[in-house]
């Protein structure tokens, strides 16, 4: 009986752990699949990286302005329009007089000579109004001789004859290649010297009123006065 029960009890037991196993192998299978649901649960999906590309930093150029004054009005001052002078030959006129106790025109004959050289640069002769005028002249510093006589005596009506001023000289022409000048000297005393100079090569043609040095300016004309002093 104890026999029996025993294997009884042993049969019951191999039973029990073929139960046990087919139990437990379902166990394991229920846990194992539990245990996939778990971890489907417990480990969530991590969503993969998406790469968005950042915006590049753009570089925006910070101009600067140099703050600018305002720009100051320059006063410029208009030069006053002058006479520009003309370059070329200009025209020399004039009037001689001879003054005394009645100043009145002389009819005479202007010249214009080179200085040193005597050579004539122009002529011209007075109108019954004692008007010259000489064209074609460069401008320049020459003598300018003005006739008082070509006869060796004193103008008639006059004592003596003088030229204009202590600037002026008197001089005594011998043709047209030949002259001198005397210093501080009337027409009297050029009559003098002419003759104690007087020969056959020298003969006095004019005497005149001389000066020295004598400007042509340039432009389009030039003008002047001759006043010749009756003594």
């Amino acid at each position: 009986m104890t026999i029996a029960i025993q294997r009884c009890s042993v049969a019951l037991l191999i039973i029990s752990i073929a139960l046990t196993a087919c139990s437990g192998q379902n166990g394991l299978a229920t846990a194992a699949s539990t245990a996939t649901a778990t971890m489907a649960v417990a480990i969530p999906t991590t969503p993969a990286p998406t790469n968005t590309p950042r915006p590049l930093p753009t570089a925006s150029p910070t101009v600067t302005e140099s703050p600018t004054s305002a720009p100051t009005a320059t006063p410029t001052s208009t030069a006053t329009p002058t006479e520009t002078p003309v370059p070329g030959p200009v025209t020399l006129v004039g009037t001689v007089i001879l003054s005394g106790d009645d100043s009145k025109p002389f009819v005479t004959t202007v010249e214009i000579r080179e200085k040193d050289s005597f050579l004539l640069i122009g002529k011209g002769s007075t109108t019954s109004s004692g008007k010259f005028s000489i064209s074609n002249v460069e401008p320049g510093i020459y003598e300018l001789w003005v006739l008082i006589t070509t006869k060796s005596s004193i103008v008639s009506g006059c004592n003596d004859v003088a030229p204009p001023d202590a600037t002026w000289k008197m001089g005594i022409k011998f043709g047209e290649d030949k002259a001198l000048t005397i210093e501080n000297a009337y027409l009297s005393k050029a009559l003098l010297l002419s003759e104690n100079i007087q020969s056959s090569d020298l003969k006095a043609s004019g005497f005149f009123a001389v000066m020295p040095d004598f400007t042509i300016k340039p432009g389009k004309e030039n003008a002047t006065e001759v006043i010749l002093m009756c003594k």
